[in-house]
């Protein structure tokens, strides 16, 4: 997995063109232009099937070529009346593919070229659902890159208050280094956020951890906030509301992400975060 928050040159943007993704690309377009980073606007369409044995080879390929044509057309006019509307001068690379969406994002995401993708998502609790269920749900779980997902109903403001959700992950500390830096670019401030449901039963975290933290913290890197409540998630909920959190990043494990998208839980949580930014990073 590749998790480079340090230093991110290239953005990947795909888009369906619906309201919820155009929400997310005003937004990817201020966030590169704060990282200085450049877009890709991807835009996946599926062939339209047809026999082989009985159309001429020249003909799908012709077909094919038409449809790029103009799908490339309508980007560059849509990327750059985005552009006008949000007053970016950010470089932004047209891609056309033909395929499934999911499986296309995720196979660029693999090359060295891509240091986050950024997505939209519909914010309301059922809508969620449907799209963790679909494409983002996919991306989340197999990109070999940082994943931002943008709620319909956000709108870009500078980012300065990011919380980490720590859990006590062996992969912690590496995440919160790439995030301090990745706080001292955009000239945010970063906390670590650690809650212990009231049992204890989610607490994993390693007293050592603690220790170096606080040395972060001295040196003004990063606050600490631990506490305890109902569930991890709600407690997440209450400090990003209380707090003015901008944008939540959360490390997630594969094996784990897929387990709960297979019984519906991850969206009924995410959906608890709909009007913020979700950064999803990736175990090693």
């Amino acid at each position: 997995m590749k998790n480079r928050l340090e230093d991110i040159r290239t953005i990947l943007f795909p888009t369906d063109f619906s309201e919820a993704a155009h929400n997310a690309f005003t937004y990817a377009l201020h966030l590169a232009e704060a990282l200085e980073a450049r877009i890709i606007l991807l835009h996946v369409y599926n062939m339209t099937p047809v026999d082989k044995r009985f159309v001429p080879e020249a003909f799908v390929q012709a077909l094919e070529a038409e449809k790029v044509e103009k799908a490339l057309t309508y980007v560059r006019k849509y990327h750059t009346e985005a552009q006008v509307e949000v007053g970016t001068g950010v470089k932004v690379q047209d891609m056309i593919l033909s395929g499934y969406a999911d499986r296309e994002i995720i196979r660029l995401s693999h090359e060295d070229e891509y240091d986050m993708i950024v997505m939209g998502t519909m914010g309301a609790a059922s809508q969620a659902e449907k799209a963790f269920g679909s494409v983002a749900a996919k991306v989340l779980t197999h990109a070999a890159c940082p994943v931002l997902l943008i709620p319909e109903e956000v709108r870009y403001a500078p980012i300065q208050q990011v919380a980490y959700a720590m859990a006590g992950d062996v992969n912690d500390p590496a995440m919160i280094q790439q995030l301090i830096d990745f706080c001292e670019t955009l000239d945010a401030k970063l906390s670590c956020v650690h809650i212990r449901d009231l049992e204890g039963t989610w607490d994993q975290l390693d007293e050592s951890q603690f220790e170096k933290l606080e040395s972060l913290e001295e040196l003004g890197k990063l606050s600490i906030y631990i506490a305890k409540d109902k569930s991890p998630m709600q407690g997440l909920d209450h400090y990003i509301t209380q707090r003015h959190v901008d944008l939540l990043a959360m490390l997630t494990h594969k094996r784990l992400v897929i387990e709960a998208i297979n019984n519906k839980s991850l969206t009924r949580e995410m959906a608890m975060f709909a009007d913020t930014p979700l950064l999803v990073l990736h175990d090693q």
